[in-house]
């Protein structure tokens, strides 16, 4: 029955370029198309902003953290994690800030948290503007620039959840999340020993060919 409910629409074959761009796709498209994306990447933005911020001052009415991001996540439809972070982004950055950097949108502050320098990554982000019509640098260039760490889901006692990025190609999820005081000397410590269990499961784990 699902097959039945789903869009046949077929994808056009075209001819590509030898080498394909950004640029090339949005002078492809239509200034409509373009326009309705940046807008709704602004108000997507904006929510995350405001999601964060509604959490954060429920929490300071003093209702317990981990209810109250579970509680905005089924209003607004997201996971509670998403939630967290939303909030820990938003109590990381003051309104004159957000405002400084008026032109980035919330993935960029939140990538910002991931580096040991947020305001370079922020003034990398919006110093490129002025050269490329005004847009910033996208998230995923930001991400080329700087190291940034591994994915954090961070909550209300700065507890660092880093998600492990390591599932190998046969298959087997080795950790979902390791939890992390957030100490630089103990967060490398626990890296170090999570390197070691990849090792030794690899080490035990037949590959599937």
């Amino acid at each position: 029955m699902l097959h039945s409910i789903l869009r046949k629409d077929s994808v056009p074959e075209v001819s590509s370029p030898e080498h394909w761009s950004t640029r090339e796709i949005m002078q492809r498209v239509s200034e409509t198309d373009i326009q309705f994306l940046i807008q709704t990447g602004e108000d997507e933005s904006r929510m995350h902003w405001r999601w964060g911020d509604m959490a954060n001052k429920w929490i300071k009415e003093g209702l317990p953290a981990m209810w109250v991001y579970k509680t905005v996540g089924e209003l607004v439809g997201r996971k509670t994690s998403s939630i967290r972070n939303y909030a820990y982004v938003a109590r990381r950055f003051t309104d004159a800030t957000r405002e400084e950097y008026g032109i980035l949108k919330f993935e960029h502050f939140k990538f910002a948290l991931m580096c040991e320098n947020s305001k370079e990554v922020l003034d990398y982000a919006v110093g490129v503007a002025p050269e490329r019509g005004g847009r910033p640098a996208s998230v995923d260039e930001l991400k080329g620039v700087f190291r940034g760490l591994r994915t954090l889901v961070i909550d209300d006692e700065d507890t660092f959840y880093v998600a492990s990025a390591a599932t190998p190609s046969w298959g087997i999820p080795i950790a979902r999340r390791i939890a992390v005081i957030g100490d630089p000397e103990a967060r490398s410590r626990i890296d170090n020993m999570f390197q070691s269990l990849i090792k030794a499961i690899e080490e035990v784990t037949p590959v599937k060919k």
